[in-house]
C-alpha cells in the first residue's frame, strides 16, 4: 500500500490493485504520514483483558523447568520453551493454552 502511494498512485487505484477498501488505504496512509512508515506497518495494541496466568500455573511451570526432562521420562537433556509448553500439566486447573512460558521464565 505504502509503496504504491509513494510511487504516486491514487488511493482508488491502490484500492483496486490490492482489492481492499478506500477507508483501509486511507487509514494506512494517514498513519504513515502522521507517525511514520514504521508505525504504519506495526499493529497497535488492541483492547481486551490481558490473559491471566495464575500463581499456581507459574509455580508449576517453574518447578517443572527446574527438573531434568530425562528424570521425567523424556528423551531430552534440557528444556526448551516449546517443550515446556507441550508438557501435559499435572496440576488440576492449569490450562496449557494459558501458559506463556517466555513470560514466566525469561530466556
Amino acid at each position: 500500500m505504502l509503496l504504491h502511494y509513494a510511487e504516486g498512485l491514487s488511493i482508488p487505484k491502490i484500492t483496486e490493485l490490492l482489492q481492499t477498501t478506500v477507508p483501509k488505504v486511507n487509514r494506512c496512509v494517514d498513519k504513515a504520514l502522521e507517525q511514520g512508515v514504521g508505525a504504519a506497518l506495526k499493529e497497535e495494541k488492541r483492547s481486551g483483558r490481558p490473559p491471566e496466568i495464575t500463581d499456581e500455573a507459574k509455580t508449576w511451570i517453574v518447578e517443572l523447568a527446574c527438573q531434568k526432562p530425562k528424570d521425567l521420562g523424556y528423551s531430552y537433556e534440557v528444556w526448551t520453551n516449546r517443550l515446556l509448553s507441550k508438557s501435559p500439566p499435572t496440576t488440576k486447573g492449569i490450562d496449557r493454552c494459558q501458559l506463556s512460558i517466555s513470560t514466566i521464565i525469561p530466556s
